[in-house]
């Protein structure tokens, strides 16, 4: 049996072929960055990497979707999954017009170091950015 797994977030992930008995239970423990101030942290130096981008600053749809992620955090309890889906969303426009290329870790470093602190939910930016 082949297993072709692509992009997994979990605690525990189990690929089995055949029969598997677990006895006692799983358990995992899942370290993920919790500290709003981390969170806002990246997200201030990703939009100071966007306005140094001369592609990125001047595309209206960047700055609309940094803005979403802004208000996402910008509340006492952020909306982590809305932050993680505008993320995802301004790293694809970053790529469509060029800016991940021409601006490059300037502009990587800070999105992945948002996604790391958003975890799971924005693992599709960690695909976008490997590709």
């Amino acid at each position: 049996m082949t297993f072709n797994i692509n992009n997994q977030n979990a605690g525990t992930i189990n690929n089995v072929d055949g029969d598997q008995h677990v006895h006692g239970g799983q358990h995992s423990t899942v370290h993920m960055r919790q500290d709003l101030k981390q969170g806002r942290d990246a997200l201030a130096d990703l939009r100071s990497a966007i306005d140094a981008c001369p592609e990125a600053s001047a595309d209206p749809v960047a700055r609309h979707e940094a803005a979403r992620i802004d208000e996402a955090l910008g509340v006492q309890e952020p909306d982590r999954a809305a932050a993680a889906s505008a993320l995802e969303r301004l790293t694809q426009r970053l790529r469509s017009i060029g800016a991940l290329a021409s601006a490059g870790a300037a502009l990587v470093e800070p999105i992945r170091a948002l996604a790391g602190w958003l975890g799971p939910l924005a693992g599709g930016v960690s695909t976008m950015l490997s590709v």
